[in-house]
């Protein structure tokens, strides 16, 4: 299905009110996706005038980081048929108490594949492991998502030359590692198609 989402309206350089959106196609509605990964959520809505523009100046293009982010999330929970959850403390608790022992855990979301199975997506700044092979120690196996497949993808920069601040890692436990695998071969064809990790396609001005 198609999707038009707009970013929060903005002061481009000249100091005048500038939107922009972005048209994408998705297998579900948006509202699959959000609130449940909520990283690209406060400033895109699916109503143009959905969310008030920000008050003070910005430059141009100081939303389209989340109309990108918005593609790769949608790009990635596809590709997987992984559907983002809300946490829920009685059913998650234990499994993330026991990786914050092994690794590291920021913009942490919970996802769940056909099969039932609960897999992790953390996307840090920093390396995800405490020290080698701790994970596998604790019962737990990853993969690294492509990077034009990465949902967070922190550190925005334009320029061809860029690179994200963040990797995105799905971990699950060792159990089902052939279903980990199995998404990481998909990810990775899928990846070979995919638009660059801030390439701006499906951008324009409102």
């Amino acid at each position: 299905m198609k999707i038009t989402l707009f970013a929060r309206g903005h002061r481009n350089q000249n100091g005048k009110l500038s939107q922009q959106q972005i048209d994408l196609t998705s297998q579900h509605p948006y509202r699959y996706y959000t609130p449940a990964y909520g990283y690209c959520a406060p400033h895109c809505s699916i109503q143009q005038t959905g969310l008030l523009p920000s008050s003070g100046a910005t430059s141009d293009g100081d939303y389209v980081e989340y109309l990108v982010r918005a593609r790769r999330c949608i790009a990635f929970a596809d590709a997987a048929d992984l559907k983002p959850i809300k946490f829920n403390q009685r059913k998650h608790r234990t499994m993330l108490e026991s990786l914050r022992t092994a690794c590291s855990l920021d913009h942490t979301t919970v996802w769940l594949s056909l099969c039932g199975t609960t897999f992790i997506l953390t996307e840090p700044y920093t390396v995800l492991q405490h020290s080698p092979s701790v994970l596998a120690k604790t019962g737990f196996t990853y993969i690294t998502v492509p990077e034009s497949l990465s949902p967070y993808c922190g550190g925005w920069g334009s320029t061809p030359d860029a690179s994200p601040g963040t990797k995105s890692y799905l971990i699950c436990a060792v159990i089902h590692q052939a279903e980990l695998a199995a998404i990481e071969e998909i990810l990775r064809a899928e990846s070979g198609i995919t638009p660059i990790w801030n390439d701006l396609v499906g951008v324009t001005y409102v």
